[in-house]
Order: C-alpha cells, then sequence, then structure tokens
C-alpha cells in the first residue's frame, strides 16, 4: 500500500506515521512538507519525504498511483488566520485546491482523507456538535476549511472523488514539537517555568483526543469504503480549568504551578464538543486513551525531550 501524507512532518503526521509502523506492515510513506530542518527521527518514519508546497508542480505527481492520500496540511491556528486571511485562504483553499483537481485528472482511483475540523466550522454550541448541524465559521480557519469539505463533495459528486472528511476535536499527544495547542503549551509551562497562561476565564470548554486515537480512525477510515463528513473526537466535554487541574496532578513536584488568565482570544469557539454517534455507527470507532492517561503520555514525552522545552524558550 502506498500512502502520501501532506504535513507529514507535523504533529499529527508524525502521530500518524508512528502508528502505522508500530500496528501496520507493508506500507510505503511519503510525507510532504515545507518544514525546514525537520529532525532526522521523524524522517526516518517515511520511505520518501519531499521538502516543498505540497501543491507545487514538483509535489503533485507523487500522489499518482497513491492508494490514499491523507491531507493534513494547513495554516491550522485560528490567530494566525485573523492576522493574515489571504495567507489561510492562499495555502487552505487554493493549494488543496490545486490537489484535489490533480487527483480528480490523475489520481481518481486513490482515497482523499481531509483534516478537518468540528468546532471552527459549527461555531459555538452548548450541546455536542454533530456533522448535520449548520456550518457557522467564526475565523477564516473555520471558513477555509469548510471550503475544502465543499470542493471534496463535490468532486465526489461530479467526478466520483472518493474522499471523506475528518472533523477532528482538540487533537493532543506526544511528538509536539511545534504544536502550540493548549495542553502542549501547559506540558511545556508544567516541565519549564511553571506558569499556566489561561485565555479567558478558563470555563471554555473542548473535547480533547490523543493523536493516537485519530491516527487509529485514520487507518480504519482507508480501510474502509467510506465517503462524506464524520467527527472524531471523545464525546466529552472538559473546561480549560478542569484541564489545568489535570496538568497539576501530573506536573513534576519540583515544579511550583501559577495560572495567570489572560484575555480571551478573538476568533475563539467558546463551547466545542463532538457527537460522534456517526462514525461510531459506521465502522465501530470508539477512541481508547482518556484524558488523563494521555496527559501522562504527553508530559513523559516532554521530559524525555527537554530539548523541545529549551528551544521554545529561547
Amino acid at each position: 500500500m502506498k500512502l502520501v501524507i501532506t504535513g507529514g512532518l507535523g504533529f499529527i503526521g508524525i502521530n500518524l506515521a508512528q502508528h502505522i509502523r508500530r500496528h501496520h506492515d507493508g506500507i510505503h510513506l511519503t510525507a510532504i512538507d515545507w518544514l525546514e530542518n525537520p529532525a532526522r527521527e521523524d524522517c526516518e518514519l517515511f520511505d520518501h519525504v519531499h521538502h516543498g508546497d505540497f501543491s507545487a508542480p514538483d509535489a503533485l505527481p507523487l500522489l499518482e498511483g497513491a492508494d490514499a492520500i491523507v491531507h493534513l496540511a494547513a495554516c491550522s491556528s485560528v490567530q494566525e488566520s485573523l492576522r493574515d486571511p489571504a495567507f489561510c485562504f492562499r495555502n487552505n483553499v487554493a493549494a488543496s485546491f490545486r490537489l484535489i483537481d490533480h487527483m480528480r485528472r490523475h489520481a481518481r482511483g486513490a482515497k482523499l482523507v481531509f483534516a478537518s475540523t468540528g468546532g471552527a466550522i459549527i461555531g459555538n454550541s452548548d450541546a455536542p456538535i454533530r456533522e448535520t448541524d449548520p456550518p457557522r465559521p467564526i475565523s477564516p480557519y473555520g471558513a477555509s476549511k469548510l471550503a475544502v469539505e465543499g470542493m471534496i463533495s463535490a468532486n465526489a459528486a461530479a467526478y466520483g472523488l472518493n474522499g471523506v472528511n475528518l472533523r477532528l476535536a482538540n487533537v493532543y499527544g506526544p511528538h509536539s514539537r511545534r504544536q502550540s495547542g493548549v495542553v502542549a503549551e501547559f506540558c511545556r509551562a508544567a516541565l519549564g517555568n511553571g506558569v499556566l497562561r489561561i485565555n479567558g476565564d478558563g470555563r471554555q470548554t473542548r473535547d480533547f483526543i490523543h493523536a493516537d486515537d485519530v491516527s487509529r480512525a485514520v487507518m480504519e477510515v482507508i480501510a474502509t469504503d467510506l465517503r462524506g463528513t464524520f467527527n472524531i473526537g471523545t464525546g466529552k466535554a472538559i473546561s480549560i480549568l478542569e484541564l489545568v487541574e489535570i496538568i497539576e496532578r501530573n506536573a513534576p513536584e519540583h515544579v511550583a504551578l501559577k495560572r495567570v488568565h489572560r484575555p480571551a482570544s478573538d476568533g475563539e469557539v467558546m463551547h466545542s464538543c463532538s457527537d460522534i454517534s456517526l462514525i461510531r455507527e459506521a465502522i465501530g470507532y470508539h477512541p481508547r486513551i482518556g484524558l488523563e492517561e494521555g496527559i501522562r503520555d504527553t508530559m513523559a514525552w516532554f521530559r524525555e525531550n527537554e530539548r523541545v522545552i529549551a528551544a521554545v524558550a529561547e
């Protein structure tokens, strides 16, 4: 089996590659990523690494002959999309169009798995969000993900593209070298200066899912003929203040943690939790790693990779 991962040297890409190497044999892995100076051990997970833009003319032919393409590459920051919406559009929408259009013409037999998002597309919701809820993006990032979902849907209907959109909840876990999510930030702080910076009052809620559960979902989807849009999460909401308590329980005893509140972020969804009944009914999927276990796992990775903390602090 030939599998191509755009953004393969990013946080989710490395976790997916690790998962594949642990649990699957006979898979030829190609990463396409423009990251400069990647870690050697990350590159060694792949049979081939192409450094550059996934939508560039020298990268698109790598899709040809693939059995599956996992499209992870994106401007993934809400705040970055607010600062530079044009960059978000070019990187997420225009570049993804070139990828999808190349598949239409040269790799129509491949399965496309797109890493989308639930909260940023649906917006604020006090109830668990469903795939059928009306979209109300509140940031250019959310709008860009919805646009790509639309292109995949259109190409599926018009040209038979085999595509599936996975709306990922808040993904966390090891190999968070450059990951800027709140779990990674708190783990770095717990092993570093001890300052846990909380946006707003900390009562906003999220659905946190471990990267290995996401990787398992991706591989199970690839193994089926599943098409359409599906939430991937835990179905359980937790507040940022509750997350802080878990971090505090698992931090080294010698580190004095301090909570510091800062202003709420623009474009931030206040409440987000994924209803995962559709993916559970379709392929029997359910997450296996609880949050406390996952935080311990992530904290252990950071502890073993102190250079990551030092590099962020510089």
